[in-house]
C-alpha cells in the first residue's frame, strides 16, 4: 500500500536589508495540511504583515503568479476627518501622516487662520469619527509651541515634528505635554549645518536612527545623526521645492522635487539623485510616465515607489523597476467624492500595504486598500515544488519542497516464528486476523498462534501504512499459562541486571531483536545485560516444561 510524504526542505531567504529590526520581523513560513497524501494544499503563512506577491513553480517551471492589484476606480475610504475645517475633534486638515503596526493613524492638522490655529497632532482610530489630541503646538509652554509640517517616528515611538513657523524639528513624546528641541535652531532660519530654514518633510533610517530632512529654502537634504547637534549635507542646490523625503531599507533617500515634477533617489553616500519616478527633465503632465507637482512619496520594502501626484489629484504606486505609474487613488478629476481626490499631499503606508493619503483641500484622510490574493497552492501531482513570496515590507521567503513516493510499504519477514518488518519505523501495531494484539508494538513478534498476520506503522512524519497479510499455519499452538499476566520483568530500561518476578520457576532465553539467542538461564529470577551494549533485547520466559509464559522487549542503556 504505497503512502505519499513530503519532504519539506525549508531555507528562509530574507531581502538583504541593512536594516536588522526588520530582518527579524520576517516570520514566514509554508505549511502542508497534509505530509502524507496526494493531494495536499501548500500555504504560505506571514506573520502579521502584508504579501504582495507569490509564485509557484514546479520541476523549475512557473506555473501559478499572484500578485496583488488596486481598484481601477480610484475609490478611497474614509478614515478620518470629512468634516471641513475647524477646531472641532472631527475636523482636520491633514499634514503630516503616520499608520502604526496598530493600524492606529497619526495626523498632523495644519489649519490656522487668524481666528483658529489648530497646530495639533492627532491620534485617530480609523474607525472613530473624533481623533485624540496628541500634541498641541498651540497650546504648549512657550518653548515647544510649534506649526507642524510632517512628522516621523524614531524607533522609541518618540515624535519628531517639522515645527514650519521656528524652522526646527521638536521631538515630542506620546502622552507628554511639551518637547524639545532636535534639530535647527528655533526663530533662526539659515544655511548652517546646525540651521534649517523653512523645513517640510522628515524621515527616519531606523537602522541607524539618522533623521533625513527636507531643507526646502535651503534647497538641500540633511541628515541629521541620532541626537546630534548639526546635520551633514547628504545633497544641495535641489531648486525644485523639495517637500516629502523618504529612506527605504537599504539607505536609499527619496524626494519629492515639486516644481520639477519628479521623484529623484540618493544612493548611500551619493550627492547626485536619479530620477525613479516622473519626467527626467521636470516635463509635467496627466500621462502614467508624468507627474504634476508631486508631494508625499513613500517607498516600500520592495521598492515600490507610492506618490501623492498633487496638481492631478491623484495617487500614483511606481512598481520597482517600471518607468510608470499606476493610478491607485482618485485620478477622475479635483472634487469631494470618494473617488477623488483635492490636492493630495501626504502620504504612507501600513504593514499590510494599505496606502493613506492626505487629501488637502477635502479636509480628509483616505485608504486605498490592495486587491486579497491567493496564498496556497494545491499540489496534485508529484515533482519538486518551489515557492517565491514577497511581502511589502521587503521579507521574501523561498522554500522549495519535494512531493514523491518515498516510503515504501511495509513488509513482514519471519525467522524462527518471530515476525520482523525489513524496515525501520517510529511506531508498530502487530495485528492477528485484523485484531490488535495487546502489547505488540515493537519491530518484532514471537509467533504463538497460527493466523493472519498484519503489522500497521507509522513513520516520524506521521504517515501510515499496514503491510499485506502474512499467514502463519505450521507451528503448533501452545496456550499460553493462566499465571503467565503475572509475570513482571523490572527494571526496564536497565544498566546491569533484569529482575523476573513470577509466581512459577521460569526459564530465560534472551536473544537480539532478530531474534539470535545470546544467552540461556534456567530456573533464574534474573538475567545480567552487563556485558551487552546497549539497545533492544527479547526475553523469552518458558515454565518448566518449556511452554511459552511471556516474550518482552528490554532495553540496555549505558
Amino acid at each position: 500500500m504505497k503512502k505519499y510524504f513530503f519532504l519539506l526542505i525549508i531555507s528562509l531567504l530574507y531581502a538583504r536589508y541593512n536594516n536588522s529590526q526588520a530582518q527579524s520581523a520576517c516570520g514566514m513560513q509554508l505549511r502542508a495540511d497534509s505530509a502524507c497524501f496526494l493531494p495536499v494544499t501548500l500555504r504560505v503563512v506571514a506573520e502579521d504583515f502584508g504579501l504582495y506577491q507569490i509564485e509557484w513553480y514546479k520541476d523549475g517551471n512557473l506555473i501559478q503568479t499572484y500578485t496583488k492589484t488596486w481598484d481601477t476606480s480610484g475609490e478611497g475610504v474614509l478614515v478620518a476627518g470629512g468634516n471641513g475645517r475647524g477646531p472641532a475633534l472631527s475636523q482636520v486638515r491633514p499634514g503630516g501622516l503616520h499608520v502604526d503596526d496598530s493600524s492606529i493613524i497619526y495626523v498632523a492638522d495644519i489649519f490656522y487662520n487668524n481666528n483658529i490655529q489648530n497646530h495639533r497632532i492627532f491620534k485617530w482610530y480609523q474607525r472613530d469619527s473624533i481623533g485624540t489630541i496628541i500634541a498641541d503646538g498651540f497650546n504648549a509652554p512657550t518653548a515647544s509651541k510649534f506649526r507642524p509640517g510632517d512628522f516621523d517616528f524614531d524607533k522609541n515611538m518618540d515624535m519628531h515634528i517639522v515645527d514650519k513657523i521656528n524652522n526646527r524639528v521638536i521631538k515630542w513624546s506620546i502622552g507628554a505635554t511639551s518637547g524639545t528641541n532636535y534639530a535647527g535652531i528655533s526663530g533662526s532660519p539659515g544655511p548652517a549645518l546646525n540651521q534649517l530654514d523653512n523645513p517640510n518633510g522628515v524621515s527616519f533610517d531606523t537602522t541607524s536612527g539618522n533623521l533625513y530632512i527636507a531643507d526646502a529654502w535651503n534647497d538641500r537634504i540633511l541628515q541629521w545623526p541620532l541626537n546630534a547637534t548639526s546635520g551633514n549635507l547628504l545633497a544641495d542646490n535641489l531648486t525644485g521645492n523639495i517637500q516629502y523625503v523618504d529612506v527605504d531599507l537599504e539607505g536609499n533617500v527619496y524626494i519629492s522635487d515639486f516644481n520639477n515634477n519628479r521623484i529623484l533617489m540618493f544612493a548611500p553616500g551619493s550627492n547626485s539623485g536619479i530620477t525613479v519616478a516622473g519626467s527626467s527633465i521636470g516635463t509635467g503632465g496627466d500621462a502614467d510616465t508624468l507627474l504634476r507637482y508631486p508631494e508625499g512619496v513613500i517607498v516600500d520594502g520592495l521598492k515600490n515607489i507610492y506618490v501623492s501626484d498633487y496638481f492631478n489629484h491623484r495617487v500614483q504606486m511606481w512598481p520597482g523597476g517600471l518607468g510608470k505609474g499606476i493610478t491607485i487613488g482618485g485620478g477622475n478629476g479635483q472634487g469631494p467624492a470618494l473617488n477623488q481626490l483635492n490636492l493630495p499631499n501626504s502620504i504612507t503606508q501600513d504593514k499590510w500595504g494599505n496606502v493613506f493619503v492626505g487629501d488637502l483641500n477635502n479636509n480628509r484622510v483616505l485608504k486605498y486598500s490592495p486587491s486579497s490574493i491567493p496564498d496556497s497552492l494545491i499540489a496534485t501531482e508529484n515533482g519538486e515544488y518551489t515557492v517565491i513570496a514577497k511581502a511589502f515590507n521587503g521579507c521574501i521567503l523561498i522554500d522549495t519542497f519535494l512531493v514523491s513516493p518515498e516510503i515504501d510499504p511495509a513488509e513482514i519477514s519471519i525467522s524462527n516464528f518471530t515476525l520482523s518488518t525489513t524496515l525501520t519505523y517510529a511506531q508498530y501495531q502487530w495485528m492477528l486476523d485484523g485484531e490488535p494484539i495487546p502489547g505488540a508494538t515493537s519491530q518484532t513478534y514471537d509467533v504463538v498462534a497460527n493466523g493472519d498476520y498484519t503489522v500497521a506503522v507509522e513513520d516520524a512524519n506521521g504517515c501510515k501504512d499496514t503491510s499485506d497479510i502474512y499467514r502463519v499455519e505450521n507451528i503448533n499452538v501452545i496456550e499460553v499459562p493462566d499465571w503467565a499476566n503475572s509475570v513482571v520483568i523490572y527494571p526496564n530500561p536497565t544498566h546491569d541486571l533484569i529482575t523476573i518476578q513470577s509466581p512459577k520457576a521460569v526459564h530465560v532465553i534472551l536473544t537480539d531483536i532478530y531474534g539470535k539467542t545470546i544467552q540461556v538461564v534456567k530456573n533464574t529470577s534474573q538475567v545480567s545485560l552487563a556485558a551487552l551494549s546497549p539497545g533492544m533485547y527479547l526475553l523469552r520466559i518458558t515454565d518448566g516444561s518449556g511452554n511459552p509464559v511471556k516474550v518482552a522487549p528490554v532495553v540496555k542503556v549505558e
